[in-house]
């Protein structure tokens, strides 16, 4: 997990997820949607904003509050948050609120946390809270780059340069430094793709060709392990560009320091669930 994560707050602005359909009548809970909200003014802190969600009487709340690295639960998924404005919207999807500035590791943390969301609900969209009710939020976020951030994606963005996947060793070369027990002709889109396809439940029998004595469960957590050390090493390799591009290298500079990054990170990477390495 790239992100710290609060699960000791809890917002009174909830009805539970059974209760749904009495208080907004659009039926039982059932998720099919992420709907992403921003906090409104630039400079507000996140603990204040987290506080206010759990204790306001308006109401109104979340269920997420997220910023660069720091993400806080103050009302489970399951149950319903008060963040639509909209009957639909409280009803059925989750409310995420997110730090006004975004920047890179905003987004990345938002991102992270979508697709463990996806992983739970399946492939659910990502809406605006002005898709439910007339405002402004949420601002700037560009749903589009969440969604492929979400998915996996790895274009880099620093300042004129601009480094693609393809500038980057393969995705092949990186899965097999990472997952160096499994098939290495799966790509990390691959990897990616099967956690968000796989059930809780996966037989043995997948996992035949990787190694025999992993259980379901412990094939499970290599992949979810293995897309966490993938995001973490994307968010390295950003932080690293960022610094050559400010301290004035070429873009053929930058892309070689990229590469260095994810050479030294995925030494630094240790999978070892069930026996697997």
């Amino acid at each position: 997990m790239g992100y710290t994560l609060q699960e000791q707050y809890s917002s009174k602005n909830q009805v539970p997820g059974a209760n749904a359909d009495s208080v907004w009548h659009r039926g039982a809970r059932k998720v099919s949607s992420i709907t992403i909200h921003w906090w409104g003014n630039k400079g507000q802190k996140f603990d204040t904003v987290r506080d206010f969600l759990c204790t306001n009487n308006s109401p109104t709340s979340a269920h997420y509050v997220v910023q660069d690295g720091l993400v806080a639960c103050i009302v489970s998924p399951d149950d319903c948050a008060f963040h639509a404005g909209n009957a639909e919207g409280n009803s059925h999807s989750i409310g995420i609120e997110c730090r006004p500035e975004a920047t890179d590791g905003d987004y990345a943390t938002i991102a992270e946390l979508i697709r463990y969301l996806r992983g739970i609900y399946g492939d659910i969209p990502l809406v605006p809270h002005n898709s439910w009710y007339s405002t402004a939020c949420p601002g700037d976020y560009d749903l589009a780059r969440l969604d492929s951030l979400a998915r996996g994606a790895s274009t880099i963005s620093v300042q004129s340069a601009s480094i693609q996947e393809e500038d980057m060793p393969s995705a092949q070369e990186i899965a097999a430094a990472v997952w160096g027990f499994s098939n290495k002709d799966l790509d990390a889109r691959d990897m990616r793709q099967i956690v968000a396809d796989i059930p809780k439940d996966l037989p043995v029998a997948v996992w035949s060709y990787a190694n025999p004595s992993i259980g379901g469960g412990d094939a499970y957590q290599i992949l979810r392990d293995a897309v966490a050390n993938t995001n973490r090493i994307a968010s390295d390799v950003a932080a690293v560009a960022a610094k050559a591009a400010a301290g004035g290298a070429t873009e053929d500079q930058i892309k070689e320091a990229v590469k260095s990054a994810i050479a030294e990170s995925v030494v630094n990477v240790d999978v070892n669930v069930g026996g697997a390495k």
